[in-house]
């Protein structure tokens, strides 16, 4: 771990050295993001996994020692999804509407709830286990870490108290997310609204002379 909480740490036994190996290990992670989407987390096993590769389950196992090794490359997959679609998306609002940039970064996490099914499932991790993405900070204060580098530094995130705020947000909205996506891939338009009535209302509440208040 970086003093920043960025750096990533992994269960994997070994990384693949060699082309083909690494092919092998692709196809073993696809093959879980796959299941995962149809089927969720608890449902799938590393057989299964091993079999949808293509693979022995001796050969997943020189790799992941379990399925939540897996899951917990997927989930570091996602964060550097969610991080480049921030990135890409463009953070230009002054600093007196930083509220603006995270209400944008919410609008990205519901997209890939509706584009990405194994996200929809396990979102950055907190449902398998809080410390997934790092042995001592939790999952939403790793996600919180790197989204205040890809605001450049100077950005309210940098606050401690703008910062616990959000991994407030973050912990909360990831079960909140998965009601909505839970019998809708599109997402519960009304479940949706709601989740942004909630982020907004709180925020405004917590720093009231800095952002609007909801509106009515």
């Amino acid at each position: 771990m970086t003093e920043s909480g960025t750096e990533q740490f992994s269960s994997m036994r070994r990384l693949p050295q060699q082309e083909r190996s690494r092919r092998r290990v692709e196809a073993m992670i696809d093959a879980a993001e796959r299941l995962i989407g149809e089927h969720g987390y608890d449902a799938v096993t590393t057989t299964q996994v091993a079999e949808a590769a293509g693979v022995t389950v001796a050969s997943l196992y020189q790799f992941f020692p379990d399925k939540k090794a897996l899951a917990q490359v997927l989930a570091q997959r996602y964060v550097d999804h969610y991080i480049a679609a921030v990135n890409a998306s463009g953070t230009e609002t002054p600093s007196g509407e930083w509220w603006a940039d995270l209400e944008k970064n919410w609008g990205i996490t519901a997209r890939m709830n509706r584009e990405i099914p194994a996200f929809a499932r396990i979102q950055f991790g907190d449902s398998i286990d809080v410390h997934l993405l790092d042995e001592e900070l939790t999952n939403s204060e790793v996600v919180i870490a790197r989204l205040s580098e890809a605001h450049g530094g100077a950005h309210a995130l940098d606050n401690p108290e703008v910062k616990r705020a959000m991994t407030v947000i973050v912990t909360a909205i990831g079960p909140l997310y998965g009601l909505a996506f839970r019998d809708d891939s599109a997402g519960d338009p009304e479940i949706l609204a709601e989740i942004g009535i909630l982020i907004r209302a709180y925020l405004s509440a917590k720093f009231a002379d800095r952002m609007p208040a909801p509106e009515s």
